[in-house]
């Protein structure tokens, strides 16, 4: 055998060993490597939704005790169905301490909570949260709203001190109209629709 014929089988068992090795070693060694970067993305992502859905636990629970703390504050503000005729006076006693000329009381009845209007993205009662998570129960207060329409004589300052006092007034007041007559200068003839909400006894 000649070395011409010696060289060109010594580089045929070298390409033959190394299309081997590419074919047998190599491109499963990178298949596998493919598959195990593959496989740690999918772990890495699911790590980072549970994480969220750990912080997003954790706001709802907030946002859960904090709505029970106002709740609970809330409910010292509400008078019971039986301290209605309390309310009325207290009423009129805040506007005569203000030098006020109260005309009448016009109590109406009470009527049930406004519902709120749904908001986008927030998960109603009764819905799935975000995550898949289970929402926090929902927390109301059972109360009734007890529209009252007052009609009285007063100048435009001591209306002024007037939503001043309803700001400070140990009951929940408020104001959702306004009405204005000139009457003789400077008393001025009121119509004011205010709204308190009562919480049903068995509510407490």
């Amino acid at each position: 055998m000649s070395r011409r014929e010696r060289t060109l089988l010594i580089v045929g068992l070298v390409i033959v060993i190394l299309l081997g090795f590419y074919y047998y070693s190599y491109l499963p060694r990178q298949a596998r490597h493919r598959a195990l970067r593959e496989e740690l993305t999918d772990r890495e992502n699911a790590l980072a939704r549970m994480e969220a859905m750990v912080r997003d636990a954790s706001r709802l629970e907030q946002e859960y005790a904090s709505v029970q703390a106002t709740i609970a504050r809330l409910e010292v503000l509400l008078p019971t169905d039986k301290e209605t005729a309390v309310l009325l006076v207290e009423l009129e006693q805040t506007t005569r301490n203000l030098g006020i000329s109260l005309q009448a009381v016009q109590p109406a009845a009470l009527e049930g909570p406004r519902q709120p209007a749904a908001q986008p993205g927030r998960p109603q009662p009764g819905q799935p949260a975000p995550g898949g998570q289970a929402p926090p129960p929902a927390t109301t207060i059972d109360y009734r709203r007890y529209p009252i329409q007052l009609s009285l004589h007063a100048s435009y300052a001591e209306m002024l001190r007037l939503m001043a006092a309803f700001q400070e007034f140990p009951r929940l007041i408020v104001v959702r109209k306004i009405g204005v007559t000139p009457r003789q200068v400077p008393d001025l003839t009121a119509s004011l629709d205010i709204e308190t909400y009562v919480l049903p006894k068995e509510a407490r």
